[in-house]
């Protein structure tokens, strides 16, 4: 019999051992990730036998074939398999479509539309995401005393940027104001119909059913608020290093995905100047 362990055992082993380093973050993350991908699923093979083509079936991008990989070379490190294997995987990059521009765009019509279609709390969140371009995590992670309603501003807390405290439009305000009324600083600000912390992307097919019921493009989901935020900001007039800022991104992460809308913002602009 093969004795050799399957991809979900050396992804789940890869996680123990991050947890046991001490790196719960980075062992959340990849978890997380894995549940996505790998956890439960009838394709999950024994690692020997996991050629590279099958490494980028299961692999959805860049991000997640990292973990994957690790996880893999790990298995490679406790002699579980023949570090022959690993070879073959370093080879495996993301998809060739990862550094492309972001995907679906909505406007502020259809945002209108998807809030309008969504139902209890997934409403709030989208409305949210749409009104600062917030990460998902960022907002459903947010406590009340995260929200300063005096200044009007709310402080973001992520593990790619760190925390930043961000000035909020009058929208996003009254939004914030409702959703903290008698709550406790501890609390959380946005929590599921059910008064719950939100669980990692447990607001997906509320956002899919209400993105269909809107009849708005296929790929809607809630990460599209924050891409749409962007673009619209862009586009207005807001400075690069303003919605960097202001989305806790870097500057190339803006140039990479969205370098193209600043000329055409500039150009809109200049037409309105008169030069001579």
């Amino acid at each position: 019999p093969n004795t050799a362990p399957t991809v979900e055992y050396a992804c789940r082993e890869y996680v123990a051992d991050l947890e046991a380093d001490g790196r719960k973050s980075t062992a959340n993350d990849a978890r997380r990730r894995f549940e996505r991908t790998i956890f439960g699923r009838p394709k999950a093979k024994y690692v020997g036998e996991l050629p590279p083509h099958r490494i980028a079936r299961i692999r959805l991008d860049r991000l997640r074939t990292r973990p994957l990989k690790a996880a893999l070379n790990l298995a490679v490190e406790h002699k579980r398999v023949n570090p022959s294997v690993a070879q073959e995987w370093k080879a495996v990059t993301g998809h060739k479509n990862a550094n492309r521009r972001r995907g679906v765009f909505l406007d502020v019509r259809q945002r209108r539309a998807l809030v309008r279609a969504a139902k209890g709390a997934v409403s709030d969140l989208i409305k949210a995401a749409a009104l600062t371009g917030a990460r998902p995590g960022e907002l459903t992670n947010a406590r009340r005393s995260h929200f300063d309603h005096r200044t009007g501003s709310m402080m973001f807390r992520s593990g790619k940027s760190g925390e930043r405290t961000v000035p909020l439009s009058p929208a996003a305000l009254a939004l914030f104001k409702r959703l903290g009324k008698s709550k406790l600083p501890s609390a959380y600000l946005m929590t599921d119909n059910d008064g719950r912390h939100w669980l990692h992307s447990g607001w997906d097919k509320d956002v899919r059913e209400a993105a269909k019921k809107a009849k708005l493009p296929r790929g809607v989901v809630l990460y599209t608020l924050r891409h749409s935020w962007i673009t619209e900001a862009l586009k207005g007039g807001m400075t690069t290093l303003d919605v960097a800022r202001l989305t806790g991104t870097s500057l190339a992460m803006i140039d990479q995905y969205y370098g193209h809308l600043v000329p055409e913002a500039a150009r809109e602009r200049l037409a309105t100047i008169d030069m001579l």
